[in-house]
């Protein structure tokens, strides 16, 4: 049944960020209609908690942050006339020279532009220490400087530095030299602050520092990927909006806030597909590790692309390894990620070698949607022989391939991009030869992050396919066993009921038991917003083919049973496609590592469409700090096509935000809540740093991640 113009737009862009997640803003209203005001007491201040000793000398240097209003300006004010004094245009604070009562103390960020715009921090006043550090604490971009000195009983003193008990510290926490000059990690450490200590013989004094993000967290060669929904005029009557797919990949310089950009961007709103346009623009990172983009581009019906961003997590201190991204302007929306490159590996096409997975998702020639799911072996020299590899293809629920009885004459070629070397840029062509009702060859343009991560976009007029490669296990052909799946996974999967017309996602966990056997395990189902919740998984069979690995997977859960192949990945990702005549999604699941509640600095993304009105999509990038107790902070950056094409940033989490605690599966039930949307959510911890999300409620059918910042 092909009568699925309704859900287009679902189906090949909505569930990007699940399909991209492989760790496992600034800007206000760029092209989008007015918004609601952001609600009061949304500003951020640095640090927000210190304790500083009763000594003048110690200290604090507080800066403030409003995520609608980035360049905004404050002034400050402390809380009583014997809790100290504070700079009221520089935000520095001056400690008082004894312990008041209470000892805590209240410092205040007012936006001078807009006075009911306010932000606090809290100062705990403790007895002098035998060794006096100062500043006593600040806020320090990533990758900048700072110098603490220290004194005793007022005598300055040379003492020996160090970072979270580190000598001189390291890459992780950041370095101190002999002179007390400390140098910031990229990105923050992990809990968000360090300690600086200054030990003299026997004595000793600390100090914090807060790190922030900032411009150079994203600093260097990176690849990105999107898909979602393109303004121009509708696909066969108006109904929905075009399918976007755009890849490519940029160079940050962070000392010029400047983006140099190469993409392929394919939409059939855009008059042709086009290929390797050489962008360039501006970028912004905020201290909260959100950020925006823009730069000019005529493949876009404005001219102007528009990024909102929201950065995770680096390595060692190093620059972030990658960002949740959502299209931000009112002629486009989307969802995607941004990773950093292996520049060392972008110019060696024998750096593609071995077993690869893929997953792809679009439209074919019909305008209908079209999903595929495979691997293949790649040798070094650009060849995809044929036998090396297979696939599964659902055309709109007509299946070419069945549960046990995948293609197995999938070949290809692929090269690099010899105008291009270096940028990662370079082509793929997948062919089928067997003789099915889709019979393809298929070219793509691809993005090479590393040896192991390739994003590509479709650039042929065949179909509009997008999606990810990445590498698989190196098993011998005919080695795989039943015991390459086995454990809990979590997994999040969308696409569409293809006899209702409706939005369809999946999110749960799946239990595998090495030998043969889904032994159990929970489902959620949105099926255009008629719910099925936490329904237990039944046991049942799958089977691993031993040539090349594929797993023959169904899943069966109340009264309905559905036949998935799944692909294995390096990364402890399984590449998962629906062979279903009804239910056709596709997406990802994942080996868990942990089930604990989340918990610190986290990147969010969720992206989908509403349940009504067609369907229209909404995207939505964020961060969001989740404490120990007490309720989570942050803001969100919404594209709301649901709207009108609608884009706000800089939109607050409200005090009702919560994040249940998790069940022994990994799963729990959570709410981000703002002044102009309010997300029901369930969600399944994968590890420590990264969690899926799925919404719970009718409204729309959406899914999503969070990725650790911190």
């Amino acid at each position: 049944m092909r009568t699925t113009r309704t859900f287009v737009s679902l189906t090949a862009a909505v569930f990007a960020a699940a399909l991209a997640l492989t760790g496992c803003g600034g800007g206000g209203n760029s092209g989008g209609g007015s918004s609601a005001p952001p609600a009061s007491g949304v500003v951020t201040v640095y640090p927000g908690t210190a304790s500083v000793p009763a000594d003048a000398s110690a200290q604090v240097q507080f800066s403030a942050f409003l995520p609608s209003q980035p360049s905004a300006t404050f002034s400050w004010s402390v809380s009583g006339t014997s809790d100290g004094t504070i700079n009221a245009s520089t935000g520095v604070y001056t400690p008082p020279t004894s312990v008041p009562s209470p000892a805590t103390v209240t410092v205040t960020a007012t936006d001078t532009s807009a006075t009911s715009e306010k932000g606090t921090a809290t100062i705990t006043i403790v007895a002098m220490q035998g060794v006096t550090v100062s500043p006593a604490a600040l806020a320090l971009p990533a990758g900048t400087t700072a110098t603490f000195s220290a004194t005793v009983s007022g005598n300055p003193i040379t003492p020996t530095w160090q970072v979270n008990g580190v000598a001189g510290g390291n890459a992780s926490v950041g370095t101190i030299t002999a002179n007390g000059v400390y140098t910031a990690p990229l990105t923050p450490p992990s809990g968000g602050s360090v300690t600086i200590t200054a030990v003299n013989g026997g004595s000793n004094g600390t100090a914090t520092a807060t790190i922030v993000f900032s411009d150079n967290s994203l600093n260097g060669s990176y690849a990105f990927s999107y898909s979602g929904s393109d303004a121009s005029s509708s696909l066969s009557g108006g109904e929905v909006p075009p399918v976007l797919a755009v890849a490519g990949s940029f160079a940050a310089d962070s000392s010029t806030g400047t983006i140099s950009v190469l993409e392929d961007y394919n939409s059939p709103g855009s008059s042709t597909i086009a290929q390797a346009l050489s962008l360039s623009g501006t970028y912004q990172v905020n201290p909260d590790g959100s950020g925006s983009a823009t730069f000019a581009n005529p493949a876009t019906l404005s001219g102007t692309e528009v990024w909102q961003f929201t950065l995770a997590a680096g390595t060692s201190g190093g620059v972030s390894r990658q960002a949740l991204l959502v299209r931000f302007d009112g002629t486009a929306t989307g969802s995607g990620t941004i990773d950093l490159q292996n520049t060392a590996q972008l110019s060696s096409l024998s750096s593609i070698s071995g077993n690869y997975v893929f997953n792809l998702s679009g439209l074919d020639s019909d305008a209908v949607p079209l999903q595929m799911a495979g691997i293949f072996a790649a040798d070094g020299s650009g060849n995809i022989p044929i036998n090396s590899g297979e696939e599964d293809i659902n055309d709109s629920g007509d299946s070419e391939t069945q549960l046990n009885s995948p293609d197995l004459s999938l070949n290809g070629t692929y090269s690099l991009d010899a105008g291009r070397l270096g940028s990662g840029r370079g082509f793929i062509t997948l062919n089928n030869t067997s003789g099915a009702t889709i019979v393809h060859s298929a070219e793509f343009a691809f993005y090479m992050v590393d040896s192991t991560h390739l994003k590509l976009v479709e650039i042929d007029s065949n179909a509009l396919l997008s999606g990810d490669v990445y590498a698989a296990p190196g098993t011998t052909r005919g080695n795989y066993q039943l015991s390459s799946f086995s454990g809990n996974y979590a997994f999040t999967l969308g696409g569409s009921d293809l006899n209702s017309g409706n939005p369809y996602a999946q999110g749960g966990v799946l239990i595998a038991n090495g030998n043969g056997g889904v032994t159990g395990g929970v489902v959620d189902v949105s099926d255009g917003g008629n719910r099925q919740l936490n329904v237990s998984v039944a046991s049942t069979s799958y089977s691993v083919d031993p040539s090349l690995g594929r797993i023959a997977l169904p899943v069966m859960f109340g009264n309905t049973t559905i036949n998935y192949a799944a692909y294995a990945a390096s990364n402890g990702s399984l590449q998962i496609i629906s062979l279903d005549p009804v239910f056709m999604d596709s997406g990802a699941g994942f080996l868990q590592t942990s089930t604990s509640t989340p918990q610190g600095g986290f990147g969010l993304n969720l992206s989908g469409v509403l349940n009504s009105n067609g369907g229209p999509e909404q995207d939505v990038a964020g961060q969001i700090s989740i404490p120990a107790s007490g309720s989570p902070t942050g803001n969100l950056a919404i594209n709301d096509f649901e709207n009108s094409g609608k884009v706000t940033a800089g939109v607050p989490i409200e005090s009702n935000t919560s994040i249940g605690a998790a069940g022994s599966n990994g799963r729990g039930t959570a709410t981000i809540a703002s002044h102009l949307e309010t997300y029901p959510l369930i969600y399944y911890t994968i590890d420590g740093n990264n969690v899926l999300l799925f919404e719970s409620d009718s409204s729309r059918t959406m899914i999503g991640t969070l990725a650790r910042q911190y």
